[in-house]
């Protein structure tokens, strides 16, 4: 019903909308270095658990509006203040444009382009480009969406090279010490570019159905594939999402999503078991790196009056991966307030 409430607005050709937001929350992270199983705390950093202030702002405009099209454009931005762990106090602006519109009488498609660069602290971290195409159409069995993108991100650090050797000798006067032949530095480059594919589909529930109100389920399958400069992160990804949207009692709106994600790496990792670390040269593993991601997110919110609302949200995230460095688990938990302002133009 909504999605044929909105394809009635753009055959309608209603006035242009305008729209800004701004939010603040506080998070409790159980692993904000997102430290993995058996790896030691550098000594600079007190803890891996931590509490932070989030800020948020949005803002949008549609550009250009005609019977059946849309071209829109936004700016967003995140930013993170940690009680203890500075450092990783983070500002992520980005932008976005789009162009949407129907192309048949239940079936829209979508051009969009994203950019983002963040900082880490005060340093540059990372720029991000995305561009994705999406046509959905409506069913009387629910919408079904089919969509394929390609990114490209660049990172601002680098990783050292480990001294490398044979024998022990080889290693004298190194703390670290690994295999001879490795470049670290260039093996970790992150940089490169991914290339994804994928579909979903969502089939409303009848609210006769549920006690709830009303409410959708939601499913779908991705697959990606990214290609870094160094072979550490070269990998693939195949993913399965299933979620449910409803409207509970007293207007409180709840969100639950659960992804997996198996993700087979082209290579073997560069790093190694850190119960292995010796004044000798550290060997391999000689197994592609593999892991397998279990992510789940649920989110309460309540809207207060017409321009406040407010959010609580957990995410869960079980990284299981063959190699130590990457093998963690994390909690976050956190409260939000949002103001909101649309209008039309």
């Amino acid at each position: 019903t909504q999605a044929d409430q909105q394809l009635d607005r753009l055959r309608a050709g209603e006035r242009r909308r305008a729209w800004v937001s701004v939010g603040a929350g506080f998070e409790h992270d159980t692993n904000v270095v997102l430290r993995g199983r058996g790896v030691t705390l550098p000594s600079d950093i007190s803890d891996e658990a931590d509490q932070r202030g989030v800020w948020t702002a949005n803002g949008g405009l549609e550009l250009w509006k005609s019977d059946v099209a849309t071209l829109g454009a936004m700016a967003s931005y995140r930013g993170t203040t940690h009680v203890d762990l500075e450092e990783f106090n983070a500002h992520f602006p980005s932008v976005t444009v789009w162009l949407d519109g129907l192309v048949a009488d239940r079936t829209r498609a979508r051009l969009r382009y994203d950019f983002g660069y963040a900082w880490l602290d005060t340093d540059p971290f990372v720029t991000t480009q995305n561009a994705l195409a999406s046509i959905a159409h409506g069913w009387q069995a629910g919408t079904t969406e089919i969509y394929g993108g390609s990114h490209y991100d660049e990172y601002f650090f680098e990783s050292d090279d480990v001294q490398g050797g044979t024998v022990p000798a080889d290693c004298l006067g190194a703390t670290l010490c690994g295999p001879a032949g490795i470049d670290e530095s260039r093996e970790r480059n992150r940089d490169g570019w991914g290339a994804s594919a994928g579909l979903s589909h969502t089939v409303p529930i009848p609210t006769d159905a549920t006690p709830i109100g009303a409410a959708s389920l939601r499913g779908g399958y991705r697959y990606a594939h990214y290609d870094s400069e160094g072979r550490e992160y070269t990998h693939d990804t195949h993913e399965a999402l299933l979620g449910l949207a409803a409207e509970l009692p007293l207007d409180v709106g709840l969100d639950a999503t659960g992804v997996f994600a198996y993700k087979p790496y082209r290579h073997s990792s560069t790093f190694p078991d850190p119960n292995e670390l010796t004044p000798v040269p550290y060997m391999l593993s000689g197994k592609r790196r593999r892991e397998r991601v279990w992510h789940v997110a649920t989110s309460l919110s309540r809207p207060i009056s017409e321009l406040v609302s407010v959010a609580a949200r957990w995410r869960y995230t079980d990284h299981d991966s063959n190699t130590d460095v990457f093998d963690y688990a994390q909690h976050v938990l956190g409260v939000y307030v949002t103001l909101g302002l649309g209008r039309e133009l």
